[in-house]
């Protein structure tokens, strides 16, 4: 089985801590809230083994697996991920924290002489899972093989995800050579996240997918990544010393990218083990709520921007942790409440079974929901030997679910079109203020499903000078600014300061929040 690791290094410099901003995963306000991942765990699959006595890394909380009986193998790739993932700084280097500097970190390598078995990655997963507890997984290379979901390599990774509620941050794969080159293994596993690789434009701005990043779709059609993450000029711990530290990612590799993803994870997950409901921490909610929160204002490799719900290169976009805080925050919802009871649920649909959950919105709101469930995988393991062993693994066909919207009417607002992945995404621009209706519905006759649906609403009217409410002051403002330049007369949209006329006053106002976005913007 031919294997790759995902990233190499560069020579140019940005801080692990300036991909962690607005521009980047946005997690620096949750390390200020407390929230750092402690009490976490994180699961690395990897080619090798990370340097657990770097000063960064050595003080506690990462360990060392070996599968392939090789023995432990120190290199830089998996220092370089321990690093974004859970660095604790050093004496030289004290602001470079991790994405989850409260995290522990579980290495485990199942590769040597550049092949692989399936025996190694099977005991690899479960002992990081069963053993020693691993909520959240990564992996830090990929399988040269069809990426169709259903090889035995892909199963086991849903199998662990679906049986033990375990969130997957996966790698959407590195092709250097073919632009258009599709999902890679593992990054074809229904119940994880598949995370692309972001480069920045300028300083801490992650804004375009790299060149290297595998887009969507996957060869049997379906909507991966999900999700993009810093992936370039990043910061971290080196494996060459115990105080060497390297600045790593040029194109978008894309196991940086799965790193940030599995940090969020662990800090989301932190947060809901301290939070007063039972099921915010299941792997389905905080799925949902990363999805939902996704900022979509990201170029494609080739630089073209848009803003649909979903795109093969960017996914649904751009990790934005202080977002999917915000959704998790706001507490449980149960069906038939209203949205301003809750903004998350997790819940159980029989067959053909229908929840509805009650949107009362306001015309010029947007609402965005997120609706997650697994692909049952399951193991029967025969002879009994208490290993996985290839063969034993079976996916049931995936669950149906549609997500659909009405308006006070009961006419359809939305409708779900997707009959092929485990997500589904909405963005609806309220016209008419009433009380909506969210129908999630399981059109299995014989599959019962759990779900995960995480949702926001959005003020369309929050930022002044953003006459066309799309969430930032530019030139399309600017324009329409323009066309009521002098006029007087009351109710003018570019009055600013209210006194009947359009003038410098007025203009002096605009330019001071000129580029200023509404913490919306791309939703």
């Amino acid at each position: 089985m031919g294997v790759a690791c995902l990233a190499w290094g560069d020579n140019q410099a940005f801080a692990l801590r300036e991909s962690q901003g607005p521009g980047g995963d946005n997690v620096l306000e949750l390390h200020d809230l407390g929230i750092d991942g402690t009490g976490q765990t994180i699961g690395l699959i990897s080619a090798a083994n990370m340097r657990t006595t770097h000063d960064a890394l050595g003080v506690a909380g990462f360990f060392n697996l070996d599968f392939t009986g090789a023995g432990i193998s120190v290199v830089n790739h998996d220092t370089w991920m321990a690093g974004i993932m859970a660095s604790r700084g050093d004496q030289g280097q004290a602001d470079q924290l991790g994405v989850a500097p409260g995290a522990a970190v579980y290495s485990a390598r199942v590769i040597s002489n550049d092949s692989i078995t399936f025996e190694s990655l099977a005991q690899a997963l479960e002992s990081l899972v069963v053993d020693n507890n691993c909520r959240v997984l990564t992996a830090g290379f990929q399988l040269d093989q069809t990426a169709d979901g259903n090889s035995p390599w892909t199963m086991i990774f849903d199998y662990y995800a679906y049986e033990y509620d375990v969130l997957l941050t996966l790698a959407a794969g590195n092709d250097n050579n073919d632009p258009n080159a599709q999902i890679k293994a593992f990054g074809d596993a229904y119940n994880g996240l598949t995370v692309g690789g972001l480069v920045y434009s300028q300083a801490e701005l992650y804004d375009q997918v790299g060149s290297v990043s595998c887009i969507g779709p996957t060869v049997d059609g379906r909507a991966k990544p999900e999700l993009v993450a810093p992936a370039k000029g990043i910061l971290t711990t080196n494996g060459a010393s115990d105080t060497a530290w390297t600045t790593v990612g040029w194109s978008g590799e894309t196991s940086f990218s799965g790193a940030q993803a599995a940090g969020l994870a662990a800090l989301l997950m932190d947060f809901a083990d301290d939070s007063g409901p039972p099921d915010d921490d299941q792997h389905l909610v905080i799925k949902a709520a990363m999805i939902n929160s996704a900022a979509s204002q990201i170029k494609t490799k080739q630089g073209q921007s848009g803003n649909d719900v979903y795109d093969n290169h960017r996914g649904f976009g751009r990790l934005d942790g202080v977002a999917a805080h915000r959704i998790l925050s706001f507490g449980q919802l149960s069906p038939g409440q209203s949205i301003s009871q809750g903004r998350w649920a997790y819940e159980t649909l029989e067959p053909l079974g229908v929840d509805d959950y009650s949107l009362p919105l306001l015309a010029g709101e947007t609402i965005v929901a997120t609706v997650c469930w697994d692909r049952p995988v399951s193991w029967k393991d025969r002879p009994p030997n208490g290993r996985i062993e290839s063969d034993e693994l079976s996916a049931d066909p995936l669950a149906d679910l549609d997500m659909d919207l009405y308006d006070p009417g009961q006419q359809v607002s939305f409708e779900s079109q997707d009959h092929q992945n485990n997500t589904e995404k909405l963005k609806f621009l309220v016209t008419a203020s009433g009380t909506y209706t969210l129908v999630i519905e399981n059109n299995d006759s014989s599959q019962t499903v759990d779900y995960g649906l995480a949702m926001d609403l959005v003020d369309r009217q929050s930022i002044t000078g953003d006459f066309n409410l799309d969430g930032i002051v530019n030139w399309d403002d600017f324009s329409i600014f323009a066309s009521q330049w002098l006029a007087t007369g009351q109710e003018l949209l570019t009055d600013l300061n209210g006194d009947q006329i359009v003038d410098w006053v007025d203009f002096s106002i605009f330019a001071a929040n000129w580029l200023q976005t509404a913490w919306w913007y791309g939703l």
